[in-house]
């Protein structure tokens, strides 16, 4: 809750973490479920070579942003769940980003970190201040990125990854110029 609003985003109220995470599972369902029209090409012969102990699917989930978010969130609970790719960030077991409760995301599965250099707009490194979104005045922390999601990984002895293209910006993933 920040200001009141229940949103990480105040003024923007669908971008809640809770909207993400249950939309998330509501597509794991729909995707393994009947009523999709490609379900007879999903591979559901039960995977002797998982990589994480207790898990019998081969479903990898991609999310950016609040998606990554969700998906950081989501891999802890549900079972079906092999990997995760996090476009933006990968969200560790302390991060509050976009009002995440700090607590929820527990490292199960293997992760690939994919963390933009900048926000929306590459801007000069003394104009960044390790905001990722917000540019402020200072020079960038090189470790931002790591303490809040890649080291929870690390931490908790999962395979995981991250990786910084340079000059890349939080619109990379998508279809916004």
């Amino acid at each position: 809750k920040v200001d009141g609003n229940m949103s990480g985003c105040p003024g923007v109220p669908f971008q809640q973490l809770a909207n993400f995470t249950t939309g998330t599972e509501d597509a794991l369902d729909w995707f393994l479920s009947a009523a999709n029209p490609y379900a007879a090409k999903v591979d559901r012969t039960p995977d002797t070579r998982t990589v994480t102990p207790g898990r019998t699917g081969r479903i990898a989930v991609i999310g950016h942003s609040l998606g990554a978010a969700a998906v950081s969130q989501v891999q802890g609970t549900d079972p079906r769940i092999e990997t995760v790719v996090a476009l933006d960030k990968l969200a560790g077991t302390a991060d509050t980003t976009f009002g995440g409760s700090g607590g929820t995301n527990t490292p199960s599965v293997p992760a690939l970190a994919i963390q933009s250099e900048y926000g929306f707009t590459v801007s000069p490194y003394f104009l960044a201040g390790g905001g990722s979104i917000t540019p402020q005045p200072g020079l960038p922390d090189p470790m931002r990125e790591r303490a809040t999601g890649f080291d929870a990984w690390a931490a908790a002895g999962v395979d995981s990854m991250l990786v910084v293209p340079r000059a890349s910006t939080h619109l990379e993933y998508t279809d916004i110029p």
